[in-house]
């Protein structure tokens, strides 16, 4: 699939991209950054998937806004999905079944319950202790004396949880 360019703005793409059609109806809408995610419905069989739509340009630009569409079949690489969506669509076979899990993980791991003095470890397997929730900050532990650093949490991995007896 290629892009459709052709929209003034990025709120006349998202309106173009969510009103409703004679074929298509608009259940709910997310967006994060430039990916619009959507529940949608077929009007004649009623099926429910969830859309996918990249977009991308800028204001004033000669070729305006414009979007590359995909659904959860075609196994996005975005994890930005909102979890209640997938209340409100079956999964379908193929690569959805993973992608939901991949969204899932992703979700555990950006929102996962941090505070003051915990010890967390990047993706490039740095650990850090960390200073400050909001912001999110940390000193590197394997350093003697270190300054503090803004924690992203896209770069977080899961914390370990304590086994209950």
């Amino acid at each position: 699939m290629g892009w459709f360019f052709g929209s003034a703005s990025r709120k006349d793409l998202i309106a173009e991209l969510t009103n409703d059609t004679d074929t298509c109806h608009t259940i709910r809408k997310y967006t994060s950054g430039n990916t619009l995610w959507t529940v949608q419905e077929v009007v004649k069989t009623g099926e429910r998937f969830i859309g996918c739509y990249l977009m991308q340009g800028r204001e004033g630009s000669r070729w305006g806004w414009g979007y590359k569409p995909m659904d959860e079949s075609m196994g996005p690489c975005e994890t930005t999905c909102p979890p209640c969506f997938f209340d409100m669509v079956p999964c379908p076979a193929g690569f959805a079944v993973e992608w939901r899990k991949r969204v899932l993980a992703d979700h555990a791991r950006r929102n996962q319950k941090l505070k003051t003095g915990d010890t967390v470890t990047l993706t490039n397997g740095k650990e850090y202790k960390i200073t400050s929730v909001r912001p999110l900050r940390g000193v590197d532990i394997g350093q003697f004396y270190s300054p503090v650093y803004s924690l992203p949490r896209r770069m977080l991995t899961l914390k370990a949880q304590k086994a209950s007896v």
